[in-house]
């Protein structure tokens, strides 16, 4: 072989080589990007488990609370001091399963979420797949409006319980509220508890001894005995002001016709001089496909508890809607409304309802049938609170035990004991006697009686104490300068 020969073999032999050298190091680095890729599926699989298992665990950790099982000692004799209280809720479904977070809002054909816009300082239309519509975890409840633009809240399916505390600093548990009925801790024995007055027949329970809200549940089989509906719902709508009269804004004091035309609107005067009656007839025709109906005790308290939740204030008093012109949201000025005025609300931001502690009281549909002469300020006829002399979905029915032609202390309170069954309306659970003003942050707590059958919630400008979301009141239904009312939707 000549040395060209060998020359050419040399140059042949290092291209072999060169080529094998850049095979192998190919293949080297695929493999590497392989690996690599394979590792981060891998993690990203093992994520993901992680994080599916931590739902799984999280949700368990709801749905799995160690129920208590303390022994029940009956003894109607015993008494609790029922001042001091912290409620406590779960979320659940229409199966009453505990879920993390509330279902979505209902809103059909007839509403439009809205969110706050902290730059313009309005509420903007937004659309119902937006995550950022609500979120109760950080206390923003879900707000929308309808064709007119009227403002109504989401007030979501759940149960609760209520522990109670010797005092305001709420260190010192001595009973509870629960599935169980109202409950005194015997201290001696730590297993024990005394009950000094059982629930209402029909009521349900979950988890750890949670009353479903009655609000939300289907009380058709009780005849509508706990201010429930006609099925299970995931909530309801809520006016998020006190209505007034679209029509003629300027007149506080309008005596409405049926055919008014209502408003749940900001900077606008409250509508008052109107009687219980013609409050409940335009509220029920104030939306009929969006089953529209004046507030019941139930849906007050649903309101109540989840507001004074850690969802809400978190056990924290609103403050006052201190206005004397009885203006909605307690300014004429809007960025006031959704700023200055925020901590009125049940979230104390923008995102709860307004005016429920001062500005005017606000009717309930809720009355004992005592046969007195002010029940005629309820109407009957197609529509009106006394259409009939029976619970409904959208009314209450009281208990009343005597007709003596008197108001007195002992009256008022025989009838707020003869309810003691009652849960849910933030009346009973959340005050001592039915004529004093024993309520939750001292709010007044007089029951109806004698000439006072009907019921008015939160007080007015001028109850800067006695206010609030546990105030209730007796009255007789008559057209009142200092009494407005509210609308409630439902959408089943």
């Amino acid at each position: 072989m000549n040395e060209n020969d060998n020359k050419q073999v040399n140059k042949t032999n290092k291209i072999i080589i060169t080529a094998s050298v850049i095979i192998i190091f190919a293949f080297v680095a695929i493999s590497i990007i392989l690996i690599i890729i394979n590792g981060e599926k891998q993690r990203t699989k093992n994520t993901n488990r992680i994080e599916q298992e931590d739902n799984i665990v999280a949700e368990n950790d709801i749905q799995e609370e160690a129920i208590s099982n303390e022994t029940i000692i009956d003894d109607t004799n015993v008494t609790l001091n029922k001042s001091y209280g912290k409620i406590d809720i779960v979320f659940i479904d229409e199966n009453n399963k505990i879920i993390s977070e509330p279902e979505k809002p209902a809103i059909g054909d007839e509403l439009t979420p809205v969110k706050y816009n902290n730059s313009s300082f309005k509420f903007e239309k937004t659309a119902a797949d937006d995550e950022t519509w609500y979120d109760y975890s950080n206390k923003i409840w879900a707000n929308a409006v309808d064709s007119n633009s009227n403002y109504f809240v989401w007030i979501p399916r759940f149960a609760y319980k209520i522990t109670y505390y010797s005092d305001s600093t709420y260190t010192h548990k001595i009973g509870y509220s629960d599935s169980r009925g109202i409950l005194v801790i015997n201290e001696d024995n730590s297993n024990t508890l005394t009950r000094i007055a059982h629930n209402s027949s029909g009521l349900q329970e979950v988890g750890n001894h949670y009353i479903v809200e009655p609000a939300f549940m289907n009380d058709s089989i009780n005849s509508y005995r706990n201010g429930g509906w006609s099925s299970n719902i995931t909530g309801f709508w809520v006016a998020k002001y006190e209505m007034s009269n679209e029509t003629d804004l300027t007149n506080s004091n309008l005596t409405t016709s049926n055919s008014i035309k209502l408003a749940s609107k900001p900077c606008k005067t409250s509508l008052r001089n109107i009687d219980i009656g013609d409050a409940y007839y335009n509220s029920y025709y104030f939306n009929r496909a969006l089953e529209s109906h004046l507030m019941k005790n139930s849906e007050w308290g649903a309101i109540a508890y989840l507001s004074y939740s850690k969802y809400g204030t978190n056990s924290y008093k609103i403050s006052n809607n201190n206005s004397k012109d009885y203006i909605t949201g307690g300014s004429t000025i809007e960025t006031e409304v959704y700023n200055t005025n925020k901590t009125q609300t049940t979230t104390q931001n923008v995102y709860g309802v307004y005016d429920l502690s001062g500005g005017a009281s606000e009717y309930i549909a809720a009355y004992i049938n005592n046969s007195n002469q002010y029940l005629v300020y309820g109407k009957n006829g197609e529509g009106y609170l006394l259409s009939d002399n029976s619970n409904t979905k959208y009314k209450t029915i009281y208990s009343n035990t005597n007709e003596e032609q008197s108001y007195t202390e002992r009256n008022g309170t025989l009838n707020y004991k003869s309810n003691s069954l009652k849960r849910g309306d933030a009346i009973f659970e959340t005050s001592m006697n039915g004529y004093q003003s024993t309520s939750w942050n001292t709010n007044s707590s007089f029951f109806m009686q004698y000439d006072v059958p009907f019921m008015v919630r939160g007080g007015t400008f001028a109850d800067s104490v006695s206010a609030g979301l546990f105030n209730y009141n007796a009255c007789n239904g008559q057209a009142n300068a200092s009494e407005s009312f509210r609308v409630c939707l439902t959408l089943n």
